[in-house]
């Protein structure tokens, strides 16, 4: 009698293993159909506009224009070939820990089922791309720009790395919008004082 227990036993214990990854796959495809997965990391994003900054200068907008070209060389930021007159615009260019201080983008949306992305709350690392444009303002020039940035993040979904648009909090726009004014001031000719 204990003989064929034994085996009804076993029996069970095997149709358990069996049939166990079959519900933990019908389990999977219910839960993951109540989440949307997104098609791309930039569609389930809010599209907001990044922070923009602008500042006037003293110089005239050639002048400017080849200052700006310069710091961006300076900084290892190479333009596009969209780039043309007084519209200028890099590439994504990647950029290492704390280089524009301890966080330069707004804070990010909160993970959620149409947002599947961890992400750091202080932006101190990724990719950045700027736009700026270069005007005369009747005496000098104004100087307008953005920062759009790719920050590093991992769809929870997926659990893939990824990079995704996060908004400017104007730290980046301002470092080079500070070091323009500098290389600036020093091209500008010094008036000796009157005696």
């Amino acid at each position: 009698m204990r003989a064929p227990r034994r085996a009804f036993v076993s029996l069970v214990w095997l149709l358990t293993l069996v049939l166990a990854p079959l519900r933990a796959g019908a389990q999977e495809k219910v839960s993951s159909a109540g989440e949307p997965t997104p098609s791309s990391p930039a569609e389930a994003v809010p599209q907001t506009a990044p922070a923009e900054v602008a500042r006037e200068f003293v110089a005239d907008p050639p002048a400017v224009r080849t200052a700006f070209l310069a710091l961006l060389q300076e900084e290892a930021f190479p333009l596009t070939p969209d780039s043309s007159g007084m519209e200028i615009v890099t590439e994504f260019t990647y950029f290492a820990a704390n280089r524009f201080g301890h966080n330069v983008a707004m804070p990010p949306p909160k993970v959620s089922p149409t947002f599947p992305f961890y992400q750091m709350n202080n932006m101190v690392t990724g990719k950045a791309r700027l736009r700026a444009s270069i005007e005369s303002n009747g005496t000098g020039s104004r100087v307008r720009v953005e920062a759009l940035l790719l920050s590093p993040a991992v769809n929870r979904l997926t659990y893939e790395s990824v990079e995704i648009p996060r908004d400017s909090n104007g730290t980046i726009e301002k470092h080079f919008l500070d070091k323009l004014e500098e290389r600036l001031s020093a091209a500008q000719p010094q008036t000796a004082p009157s005696h």
